[in-house]
C-alpha cells in the first residue's frame, strides 16, 4: 500500500512540476508578447570542448531566433589555459602527436569569422540574424586560469552580473553550453 501511494504523490508531484513548468513558460511567452520581444535574450557560456564548439556552430545557424546578449567562454574540468602540459586531457593532433587540448582564447571570434563568411546568404533569408561584428562585440573570457576558478571577477563574470542587474524587464536566460 505504501508502494502504490508514493508512486501515486510522485506521479501527481511530477504533473503539477510539469504543469508548472507549462504555465511559467505560457506566461513568460504572454510577457515578451506584450513586450514586443518575440525573442529569449540569453547569455551564452562556453568553454570551447569539441562537442560545444559544434554546439556554438549550430548557435550560428540559429542566432536570429534569439536575443543573444553576451557569448563568455569559460573553462571546463579538464580544459583551462593555466594547466601545465600534460594535465587535464590530452587530444591527438592531426600529425598523430600529442597536444594539449587548451582551445585558447580566439576560438570564438574564429568562429564568428567563418560566419561572416556564410552571413549575407542568411541574412537574405532572415535579416534578423546578428552581424558578425555585433557578434564580436558581445565576446567575452570568463574563468579560463584553472580547474574551477572563481577566485577573481573576469570580464565574463562583471558582464554577467552587469546583465543580470541591468535595468531591462525582459527576462535573461544563462546557458551553460559545457560541463
Amino acid at each position: 500500500m505504501k508502494k502504490r501511494w508514493s508512486r501515486v504523490i510522485g506521479g501527481t508531484l511530477a504533473i503539477c512540476l510539469s504543469l508548472g513548468s507549462a504555465m511559467s513558460t505560457a506566461a513568460s511567452e504572454a510577457e515578451q508578447a506584450a513586450s514586443g520581444q518575440d525573442k529569449p535574450r540569453v547569455i551564452i557560456t562556453n568553454d570551447g570542448e569539441i562537442d560545444d564548439k559544434n554546439s556554438f556552430v549550430r548557435l550560428m545557424y540559429f542566432a536570429n531566433d534569439l536575443n543573444i546578449v553576451g557569448l563568455v567562454q569559460s573553462s571546463s574540468f579538464a580544459h583551462w589555459e593555466g594547466a601545465p602540459q600534460g594535465e587535464g586531457v590530452q587530444s591527438m593532433g592531426v600529425d598523430g602527436s600529442e597536444e594539449y587540448a587548451w582551445p585558447g582564447t580566439e576560438w570564438m571570434d574564429e568562429f564568428i569569422d567563418d560566419y561572416a563568411e556564410i552571413y549575407p546568404n542568411l541574412s537574405v533569408h532572415d535579416s534578423d540574424y546578428p552581424t558578425p561584428e555585433y557578434l564580436h562585440s558581445i565576446v567575452k573570457i570568463g574563468n579560463i586560469g584553472y580547474m574551477g576558478e572563481m577566485d577573481e571577477p573576469t570580464e565574463g563574470s562583471e558582464f554577467i552580473k552587469d546583465t543580470v542587474l541591468d535595468d531591462s524587464t525582459e527576462p535573461l536566460y544563462l546557458s551553460l553550453i559545457h560541463i
